[in-house]
C-alpha cells in the first residue's frame, strides 16, 4: 500500500471518530474491536463495497462521487479564503508550527499552491497544529500537551 495513501487514511479515519458524538469508552471499545475482535475485517469488507462509489479521475486520484468535506487542505484554503489572510500571514503561522519546514524554500506560487505544498511535507502533527490555529478554536490542554511534544 502506498505509505502516503495509508498515512492519510488513517488520519482521515481518525479524525472521523473523534468528529462523531462517540463517548470516550465507546472509542476505546471500538479500538478494541479492530486491534482484537473482527472489526477491522468488517471495516475492510465495508470499505471494498464502498469502493464501488469511487471512481477513478484522469489525474489517476480518487475521488468520491461527493466532495470530501475532510480533506484539510481544502479545509485550509476556505479558512484562509475567509480570513483574507495574507501569504505572508499564512508562512507566518507555518513559521509557528513548522520551523524546520519553512527554512526549505517554500514554492511560489498561489495560497492554495502554498497550502498543498505544506500538507504534503509536513507531519500528521503539524497539519492538524496549522488547521487548529487558522480556525483559532481553542484546545483541549491534554492534547495542545502532545502536539507541542513534538
Amino acid at each position: 500500500m502506498n505509505e502516503r495513501a495509508r498515512r492519510r487514511a488513517l488520519r482521515n479515519f481518525v479524525a472521523s471518530i473523534l468528529m462523531s458524538n462517540l463517548t470516550k469508552s465507546e472509542i476505546y471499545e471500538i479500538a478494541e474491536g479492530i486491534v482484537y475482535g473482527d472489526l477491522g475485517r468488517e471495516l475492510g469488507e465495508m470499505l471494498r463495497d464502498a469502493s464501488m462509489l469511487v471512481r477513478e479521475l484522469p489525474s489517476e486520484r480518487y475521488a468520491l462521487e461527493l466532495t470530501p468535506s475532510n480533506d484539510p487542505v481544502r479545509i485550509a484554503s476556505e479558512i484562509v479564503q475567509r480570513k483574507r489572510m495574507t501569504k505572508r500571514a499564512l508562512a507566518q503561522l507555518m513559521t509557528t508550527v513548522a520551523p524546520r519546514l519553512m527554512k526549505d524554500e517554500v514554492p511560489s506560487g498561489s495560497v492554495r499552491q502554498i497550502i498543498e505544498w505544506f500538507f504534503a511535507v509536513a507531519t500528521p502533527n503539524q497539519e492538524a497544529r496549522l488547521l487548529s490555529l487558522l480556525s483559532g478554536e481553542a484546545q483541549d490542554p491534554y492534547l495542545k500537551g502532545i502536539v507541542r511534544r513534538s
